[in-house]
């Protein structure tokens, strides 16, 4: 019986030797602990990049919320668009709504196929209901409609809720982490 098992592992390349299977084992357990910490890094910075593009998109949101307050409340719809333009051409934006309280588009723009940023004219009377959590709340939210986007909310308020900024963000960032650690 124990001459089957030292053929057998004879046969598997294993080492006669105690300090060679030592070494043998200290080298598998090293690999499996090297492969197990990269794993774990990469979800680690996975959810500290999701964490990033929250706060930007939520950020940007933010920004034409407020920027686009008194031309909302003036029913400047040129100062609009010139807003909403602007804040989609910053990279990774996919898109920027601006909604009046109940939903209705005041201006909208958004990346073409080439990447350049253009107004869409929606037809009259289009809506875009603000998420559920969100209706009647001066909060900020965000949601992932699909599995490459993030969509942030943010109210557009005077005292009370006028309307609604909504941007829409590309999850797919050109995340290169050797060069910004190799400096």
């Amino acid at each position: 019986m124990v001459r089957r098992w030292q053929r057998a592992v004879d046969r598997a390349g294993w080492p006669r030797t105690l300090h060679g299977r030592l070494l043998g084992l200290v080298s598998a357990v090293s690999l499996v602990t090297i492969v197990g910490l990269g794993a774990i890094s990469v979800v680690s910075d996975s959810q500290v990049a999701l964490e990033g593009l929250r706060q930007q998109a939520a950020a940007e949101a933010r920004g034409v919320a407020m920027a686009s307050l008194n031309p909302m409340l003036t029913e400047q719809l040129d100062e609009l668009d010139t807003l909403v333009m602007r804040h989609a051409d910053f990279p990774g934006v996919v898109s920027v709504h601006l909604l009046g309280d109940e939903g209705r588009v005041l201006s909208h723009a958004a990346r073409d196929a080439d990447g350049k940023v253009q107004l869409v004219f929606e037809p009259g009377g289009v809506h875009v209901p603000p998420p559920d959590e969100a209706l009647g709340a001066q909060i900020e939210t965000w949601r992932q409609p699909s599995p490459g986007y993030l969509v942030a909310w943010h109210p557009v308020s005077a005292g009370r809720v006028v309307g609604w900024a909504r941007v829409e963000q590309s999850l797919a960032v050109r995340w290169r982490p050797w060069p910004w650690a190799m400096r």
